[in-house]
């Protein structure tokens, strides 16, 4: 759990939908790669099945594959409340009057701030992290990259190597990001 001395500085809970589609995209992205593989695994071993038949059947287990493990996630995050502190970035998940805080990132660990917009209402906030393996940690606070451009939600994202922890389809993205930033510096002295 976290220490008595942290203090909340902000929490914002995610539009369920825009959480479910951003949090799904890799998942969704991946299972319809293991699909094809599979059904050309498939057709190749057998040719009794007509193609068409085939075609339907992979269609109808990805997307009833896909339609549930959406739902799955918006559920979840009805659930799910994205908090700043004067320590750390977390998000915390709520179940039955039991609180977990499913990823939680110390301010002092992150690099890059990132924000992208939907559209003027809502955005995400990504962060890069200090690699301890192989980077020194960071000894100022991060760089603030705004990106507003409002293409389609797909494109929006970012992908990137190393992958970027994200904070999902919120309102007040930006003055998330923002008061990462100024609890990062004043972590750094330099309020």
């Amino acid at each position: 759990m976290s220490e008595i001395s942290e203090r909340t500085l902000l929490t914002e809970k995610p539009n369920v939908f825009l959480y479910a589609l951003e949090a799904t995209r890799l998942p969704f992205l991946s299972l319809f790669a293991l699909v094809l593989i599979l059904g050309l695994m498939f057709r190749i071993r057998t040719d009794q099945l007509p193609v068409e038949v085939m075609v339907r059947i992979v269609l109808v287990l990805y997307g009833g594959g896909c339609f549930l493990f959406f739902w799955y996630v918006a559920l979840l995050a009805r659930n799910i409340e994205l908090l700043v502190t004067d320590k750390r970035v977390a998000v915390r998940l709520t179940i039955f009057g039991y609180s977990r805080d499913k990823i939680s990132i110390p301010l002092s660990l992150i690099e890059g701030i990132e924000t992208r917009t939907y559209n003027g209402h809502y955005g995400s906030v990504y962060f890069t992290r200090f690699d301890p393996t192989t980077d020194f940690p960071p000894r100022s606070s991060a760089k603030l990259t705004t990106r507003t451009d409002c293409a389609s939600f797909w494109l929006s994202m970012p992908l990137s190597s190393p992958p970027l922890t994200g904070f999902y389809g919120f309102k007040n993205f930006e003055a998330f990001a923002n008061l990462v930033s100024q609890a990062q510096r004043r972590l750094w002295g330099r309020a």
